[in-house]
C-alpha cells in the first residue's frame, strides 16, 4: 500500500507532491482485515492446542522483528548520520519493539504493527488456553464496542487507552470472521459475491470522502473517520477478502502475483524510506517537472517503493527467515504459511 510519511519530526527529505499517495491510508484498514484472515485461517486449529504456543510464537516473531530492525534501524542511522535529527530513545524503543504507544514510530507505518502484535497476542491466547483467550477476546472486544459509544457520546476514553481500544481491532475479528466463513460456507455465487463486495468498499470510500470523514491523524483514534468509519470499513473489507478467497480456489495466481505477495510485508516497511530518497533525487534533477514529466516522476516513484521491497525481500528477508525457521522451528513452512490456503 502506497502512503506518504507526514511530517512529525520524523520525515526524512522534501515531500514531494505527497498529497497524491495519502489515499494508499485506506490499504491499512484491507492490512488489518486481511491479517486477521490470514491468521484466524493458517492457525485456526491451532487454538487451544497450548502445545503448538512456541511454534506460533516464534513465527510471529521471525515473521515480524528480523527485517523490522533492520529497515528501521537503518532509518535511524540515516537519519542521524544524514544531519536529519536524532531519534530518541523512547522512539526508537517503540518503533523497534511495538510497544504500544502514542508517539510516531520510525518508519511512519511502524504504528499499524503496533496493533499487529496487540491482535497476536490475543490470538496467542486463544492457543494457550481456548477459555482464557475467549474470555479476554470478549472483553477486548466489548471494550472496543464500548469505546465507540462513549466516544459517539462525546465520553470516550483518550491517551493509550484509545489506541489499546480502537476499533481497528474489531477489524482483525473481522477477518477472522472471514476466514471462519470462508473454511465453513462456500459461497454459492463467488465472482457476483466478489463483485458485490467491490462495489461496497468503493461506495464506503466515496461516502467518506463526500462527508470529509477520514482520519486527522496517522494516530487519530478519537475522530468519526477513526472510529465508526473504521468499523464500516472493516465490514465491506471483510466481505472483500471473503469474496477474494473463495474466487482464489478458482483462479490460478500468477507466480508474479504470488512472489509479490511474499514481499509484501517488506515492500510495506521500506516503501517510506524508499520514496523519500527518491523524491529527494527527483527535486535534484527535476526540481520543477513539466506536466509530461510528472507522471514519469509518480511512476519512478511507485517503482522506488516497491523495486527496494522486492529487492530487500530477496536479499535479506527470505534468507534470513529461512535461517531463522531452520534454526528455531527445524525448517518449518516459509512463508508460504501466511497465504491464504486453499480449501482441502
Amino acid at each position: 500500500m502506497l502512503s506518504c510519511e507526514r511530517s512529525h519530526g520524523h520525515h526524512y527529505g522534501a515531500a514531494y507532491q505527497t498529497q497524491l499517495f495519502f489515499w494508499g491510508d485506506r490499504g491499512v484498514d484491507f492490512f488489518f482485515v486481511l491479517s486477521g484472515f490470514i491468521i484466524g485461517h493458517v492457525h485456526g486449529s491451532d487454538i487451544g492446542q497450548p502445545e503448538r504456543f512456541r511454534d506460533y510464537v516464534l513465527k510471529r516473531i521471525i515473521r515480524i522483528f528480523p527485517i523490522l530492525w533492520f529497515v528501521a534501524g537503518s532509518w535511524i542511522a540515516l537519519k542521524y548520520f544524514a544531519g536529519a535529527g536524532t531519534t530518541s530513545v523512547s522512539v526508537a524503543a517503540t518503533s523497534l519493539f511495538l510497544i504500544p504507544s502514542l508517539e510516531h514510530p520510525v518508519p511512519l507505518v511502524v504504528w499499524t504493527l503496533r496493533h499487529e502484535m496487540l491482535f497476536y497476542l490475543m490470538f496467542g491466547l486463544l492457543i494457550a488456553s481456548r477459555t482464557v483467550g475467549t474470555v479476554v477476546g470478549l472483553f477486548w472486544l466489548g471494550g472496543c464496542l464500548l469505546q465507540l459509544v462513549l466516544l459517539a457520546a462525546g465520553r470516550g476514553f483518550g491517551g493509550l487507552a484509545a489506541m489499546i481500544l480502537s476499533a481497528f481491532q474489531l477489524q482483525f475479528a473481522m477477518g477472522m470472521l472471514a476466514a471462519w466463513m470462508y473454511r465453513r460456507h462456500a459461497a454459492r455465487y463467488p465472482l457476483a459475491l466478489l463483485i458485490c463486495a467491490m462495489l461496497s468498499v468503493v461506495i464506503v470510500i466515496a461516502l467518506t470522502q463526500w462527508l470529509g470523514a477520514s482520519r486527522r491523524d496517522t494516530l487519530d483514534y478519537v475522530s468519526a473517520g477513526a472510529t465508526i468509519w473504521v468499523l464500516v470499513y472493516g465490514v465491506a473489507l471483510a466481505a472483500l477478502v471473503y469474496g477474494l478467497a473463495v474466487c482464489s480456489d478458482f483462479v490460478t495466481v500468477p507466480r508474479w502475483a504470488t512472489f509479490l505477495g511474499a514481499a509484501s510485508y517488506a515492500i510495506y516497511l521500506v516503501h517510506v524510506p524508499a520514496i523519500s530518497l527518491a523524491q529527494r533525487a527527483f527535486k535534484v534533477l527535476l526540481p520543477a517537472p513539466p506536466i509530461p514529466f510528472f507522471a514519469a516522476v509518480l511512476f519512478g516513484l511507485i517503482v522506488a517503493g516497491i523495486g527496494a521491497g522486492c529487492a530487500l525481500h530477496i536479499a535479506f528477508e527470505r534468507p534470513v527467515t529461512r535461517l531463522l525457521r531452520k534454526r528455531l522451528l527445524n525448517g518449518s513452512r516459509g512463508l508460504a504459511d501466511l497465504a491464504p490456503a486453499r480449501r482441502e
